[in-house]
């Protein structure tokens, strides 16, 4: 009768130990995905001021990928690249979010400001919206 016992207490030791090693092993797959490793060359370089990682850093953070989803922090990445770097894929960006209502107040008046700043970078599609909008304003 001790026997079985202490041969159950032992299986399901091995069982929990198993258990441990199986989500260990996923947690480092995880922590060095190729995704992840891609945010962090965005963030190195969005960190030295380039307006392309930038965006593409907020492109991730818009969507979630390989980061958690923040719209905020979208937002913010987004007028880092525009202002800063005068990106117009994160000028065009931003004035989608205020367009939109995501991560910010909506407002059309910004939103027109920043698909004109797009337009005015060589924004193809910042001009077509800026255009829409400046008609449907009217």
């Amino acid at each position: 009768m001790i026997t079985r016992r202490f041969v159950l207490a032992g299986l399901t030791l091995l069982t929990l130990l198993c258990l441990i090693v199986l989500i260990a092993r996923e947690g480092v797959k995880e922590a060095t995905s190729p995704e992840d490793a891609e945010v962090a060359g965005y963030r190195k370089a969005c960190d030295g001021q380039d307006a392309e990682a930038c965006f593409n850093l907020g492109v991730k953070y818009g969507k979630g990928e390989g980061v958690t989803q923040d719209s905020f922090k979208a937002v913010e990445l987004y007028r880092k690249a525009c202002d800063g770097g005068q990106n117009a894929q994160g000028c065009f960006s931003l004035g989608w979010m205020y367009y939109t209502n995501r991560g910010v107040r909506q407002s059309v008046d910004k939103a027109l400001t920043f698909f004109g700043r797009a337009c005015d970078l060589k924004s193809e599609l910042g001009c077509q919206f800026y255009s829409r909008l400046k008609t449907e304003k009217k």
